[in-house]
């Protein structure tokens, strides 16, 4: 009896000492995550149009097609978030772009500077 009190009190202490140690599963600050370009409509959309992403993560934008150029820009100060990409260099392969997004609780809306209705919206966490 005294062996089972005994192991019950130090089980249970453990228990204590496990709660007040244990931090939650943090996601991993510098997470990657893709948005892809895709043909719709007669043009350029992005999918997702929406992402959460953590502070010190990435977006890659992925064109589905070569050829066609794109530069990401920031709504209302049209600042560069990314270059130009995939163009035209004769190859007929398709290039990325990626941007790290470092400020948490920012909410980024974004257009391609060449197809105004390729626009989306990135939520820095």
């Amino acid at each position: 009896m005294r062996k089972q009190l005994i192991g019950t009190i130090s089980l249970g202490a453990l228990s204590v000492i496990g709660l007040v140690f244990w931090e939650p599963p943090v996601q991993a600050a510098g997470e990657n995550k893709t948005v892809d370009i895709v043909l719709k409509g007669g043009g350029p959309v992005v999918s997702p149009e929406s992402v959460e992403i953590n502070a010190g993560g990435s977006i890659t934008w992925v064109p589905k097609y070569a050829n066609i150029h794109h530069h990401i820009l920031e709504d209302g100060t049209n600042k560069d978030i990314t270059q130009d990409f995939n163009e035209d260099n004769g190859t007929n392969t398709v290039e990325t772009a990626t941007h790290e997004f470092n400020t948490p609780g920012v909410v980024v809306k974004y257009h391609c500077k060449y197809h105004k209705p390729m626009k989306g919206t990135v939520t820095v966490k």
